[in-house]
């Protein structure tokens, strides 16, 4: 695993950030689906 273990340190940066982004996305997913399920 060479972001963890090696010295490369842009496949760890890489990961994170798409972690990141990932969680932001469902964030964001749930409050929509959450604003339109109390508009109904």
């Amino acid at each position: 695993m060479p972001g963890v273990v090696g010295p490369e340190v842009w496949p760890t940066v890489f990961g994170a950030v798409l972690a990141v982004v990932a969680q932001l996305w469902r964030i964001d997913r749930f409050g929509w689906l959450y604003e339109r399920l109390n508009r109904a």
